[in-house]
């Protein structure tokens, strides 16, 4: 029970590299410091292959609730407010998984930013990952916050990873009948957290 396109979901998930800048936009971005960081902690925990090393980034750098809230899109009013934090710790916990699995699939030399932007309130920063064989990648980050940086999403060949996980949400609960405890199933969230009201 993974997502669509599972490899792809990993790749967006984390980019396991260093990251340089091109010359031209060097000093240019103001987050910088943080894809330098996070970049770094996803290659130590991807040699590792460390679930808990994933949990801890994810848990640090991402805006877990904003993607939560996006993945679940209008079933997120099924939801009851008092479960939404063991919900959120098993949609980390099921993403912390699936990377560590896959860890070793994917590697690349570096990272260089291209260029940011300010896009819907967000500031988006376009990049490529350098891979062994030279050949480039495009990949584009998506950041909440302004200094104190949290990842929103992440773009792989054209595929923004909140939609991806919607759409792989969307199905789970559609094939349990519209029921949203088939999304918990889906996650191995305790039933008793299911909000039948």
């Amino acid at each position: 029970m993974f997502f669509v396109s599972k490899s792809l979901t990993v790749a967006a998930l984390f980019v396991l590299t260093t990251v340089t800048f091109d010359p031209a936009q060097a000093g240019t971005c103001a987050a910088q410091g943080f894809i330098n960081t996070v970049s770094k902690q996803m290659l130590s925990a991807g040699k590792s292959r460390s679930a808990s090393a994933f949990r801890s980034l994810i848990n640090s750098h991402a805006d877990v609730a904003g993607i939560s809230a996006f993945a679940l899109g209008k079933y997120k009013r099924a939801v009851n407010p008092a479960d939404r934090r063991a919900l959120q710790k098993e949609i980390v916990n099921f993403m912390a998984k699936t990377m560590a699995g896959y860890g070793r699939k994917f590697k690349g030399d570096r990272v260089a930013i291209e260029r940011c932007t300010k896009s819907g309130g967000f500031l988006q920063v376009n990049s490529k990952l350098v891979q062994p064989n030279r050949r480039t990648q495009k990949f584009v980050w998506k950041l909440s916050g302004s200094g104190n940086y949290k990842i929103r999403d992440l773009n792989v060949q054209g595929i923004w990873l909140s939609q991806l996980m919607r759409s792989s949400f969307t199905k789970a609960i559609k094939k349990g009948g519209g029921d949203i405890s088939a999304l918990y199933a889906f996650l191995g969230v305790r039933e008793k957290h299911v909000d039948r009201k």
